[in-house]
């Protein structure tokens, strides 16, 4: 049996929607053999994150694959500031699959790569979130599991970071960005103009309201 084919793995990782106080820069801890150093912040090093998601259903067959992402603006600013993609410490996006297709998706990287996401973070951090989407209702095409990964030339996973992506009937629709400190939880979407390219849906992450509009005035 592979460690990867038991979705009664014990749950290892404790998620946690506390919101990080403002801290200072902490050292990286060094990385596997082969895994390259992640690049995004810590969990205790984010003060404000923009989440954007993204339907390209009208886009072809090619864009089959990513009809839903998400995309993600991540600041480490401390003090009040606009937020803009020029002071972002990290940006990155996870494509939005069915949960058993991320399962698999991720179940055939890890087995063809086993030094870049090894069994132990397997158990750690995607047996978890495999198992709760397992018992989550379906509402229409939700929920959906993303990898996440940074925007660049080439494709740079964040191994251990997740998107999880649900519509509630009660709560509208939520993206938790599941990262290996915690989660971040989005909510109160806005609900944007559909226009090719452009997202349908936006919302913040700002627990230390630090978002200063160019006019000067910190958001309610």
């Amino acid at each position: 049996m592979t460690p990867f084919s038991a979705l009664d793995a014990l749950n290892k990782l404790a998620n946690t929607n506390a919101i990080p106080a403002i801290s200072a820069s902490v050292q990286t801890p060094a990385a596997p053999v082969g895994r390259p150093l992640s690049q995004l912040p810590a969990f205790n090093q984010i003060t404000l994150v923009n989440a954007y998601i993204f339907d390209n259903s009208d886009r072809g067959k090619n864009f089959e694959w990513m009809k839903w992402r998400a995309t993600f603006q991540v600041f480490t600013e401390t003090t009040p500031f606009s937020p803009h993609s020029n002071k972002a410490a990290w940006e990155g996006s996870a494509v939005l699959r069915h949960p058993d297709v991320f399962s698999s998706v991720m179940e055939d990287y890890a087995y063809k790569n086993p030094t870049m996401l090894p069994s132990d973070l397997w158990d750690a951090a995607y047996m978890p979130i495999l198992r709760q989407t397992v018992t989550m209702p379906v509402n229409g095409e939700w929920p959906r599991l993303g990898q996440v990964q940074m925007d660049g030339s080439g494709t740079y996973y964040e191994f251990g970071s997740i998107a999880l992506a649900l519509e509630t009937g009660h709560s509208g629709f939520l993206l938790d960005l599941v990262l290996p400190g915690g989660t971040i939880t989005f909510q109160n979407f806005t609900i944007l103009p559909k226009i090719p390219m452009h997202p349908v849906m936006r919302a913040t992450y700002d627990p230390h309201r630090l978002w200063l509009s160019r006019k000067g005035r910190k958001a309610k």
